[in-house]
């Protein structure tokens, strides 16, 4: 089966799947200065499921970077952002067309 590199407009750039999300998560952080951990995951909720051919596999949209095994560290973009409560999140980067986030794809129509 061939690589999908499908590219999506956002805000006047191109972007990967992976790198859309990361685009879009961060712009909201960007626009809610004072948005806490509890509140982005409300927004951006880990009820994501991707049913494959091997598994029923659950994502989350941002992981709080404490509790990000080293193991489970390259499934996730490195850059750190920090949220008002202090709290630092890394985003998580393993997406594909089956399994974007609902919420970001409607940006995008």
């Amino acid at each position: 089966m061939a690589k999908d590199c499908s590219k999506y407009l956002f805000k006047g750039k191109l972007y990967g799947k992976g790198r859309l999300v990361e685009a879009v998560v961060t712009d909201y952080i960007l626009a809610h200065k004072n948005i806490t951990y509890s509140e982005l995951t409300q927004i951006f909720s880990a009820d994501i499921q991707q049913v494959t051919k091997l598994k029923v596999a659950s994502f989350d949209v941002v992981r709080e970077t404490s509790e990000i095994s080293e193991n489970q560290s390259r499934h996730y973009f490195s850059d750190e952002i920090q949220l008002a409560d202090t709290k630092k999140i890394r985003i998580n980067r393993g997406w594909d067309k089956d399994n974007m986030y609902p919420s970001i794809l409607a940006l995008l129509s």
